[in-house]
């Protein structure tokens, strides 16, 4: 059970940091429109540090798991679920009504594929 979580977390954390960068980044250019490479700098560091844990995540994943299903579901719900959450708070934008329907069923997805043999 623990090396599920790790990986998991592992996976949950890279999305999250990838989203983070792709997110911020948006949002630095849509404030200015004569944005600067240092203010690059942040989301570049992000999406780099997202992707080594992604990819630990999917290393581990594969080792421990034997099934790179329950990974790639893994990694899909994570968009789903981080997605909108940062979206939400770095653009305070709610979400439509199909967004937060694909949150819940996102939770779902993960907690099946994770749990159910």
């Amino acid at each position: 059970m623990y090396e599920k979580l790790l990986v998991v977390s592992l996976i949950f954390l890279g999305e999250a940091a990838v989203i983070y960068g792709q997110v911020s980044g948006a949002q630095i250019a849509s404030i200015s429109p004569n944005y600067s490479m240092s203010s690059f700098a942040l989301p570049a560091t992000m999406v780099i540090l997202g992707s080594v844990l992604l990819m630990a995540g999917y290393m581990l994943g594969i080792l421990g798991l034997k099934n790179i299903w329950v990974v790639s579901v893994t990694s899909i719900g994570s968009v789903l679920v981080n997605e909108p959450i940062l979206n939400y708070l770095i653009f305070t934008q709610l979400p439509t009504l199909g967004a937060a329907i694909g949150f819940v069923l996102a939770v779902f997805g993960v907690l099946s594929s994770l749990l159910i043999k």
